[in-house]
């Protein structure tokens, strides 16, 4: 399988608008999610970018830690802690109304 950085990836999580999620393996056997940016263009990096900058500032319990964040082979990349047996928010949307 392939690796970015120091991280082995094990599978694809998930995918959305901007791109990628897989979970993956660091040296120490510690496992994490990698976003990985596939979207072109500056303005993309950018939010990318402030993805991870606003997502290492908070520190809740219902918001993933932020490991760290690269890149290689010209993509960025955001480490997040992976959380097994989560639901997306679309699905949480979808099972519990908003009131």
């Amino acid at each position: 399988m392939e690796s970015i950085g120091q991280y082995q990836l094990q599978g694809e999580i998930a995918r959305g608008g901007m791109g990628v999620v897989y979970r993956a393996r660091d040296a120490r056997g510690s496992e994490v999610a990698i976003k990985v940016l596939t979207v072109e263009g500056d303005a993309a990096r950018e939010r990318f970018r402030r993805e991870a900058e606003v997502t290492a500032r908070l520190s809740h319990a219902n918001v993933v830690r932020i490991h760290g964040s690269g890149q290689v082979r010209g993509h960025l990349y955001l480490v997040y802690e992976l959380i097994d047996g989560g639901r997306t928010l679309k699905e949480a949307l979808e099972s519990e109304p908003l009131e």
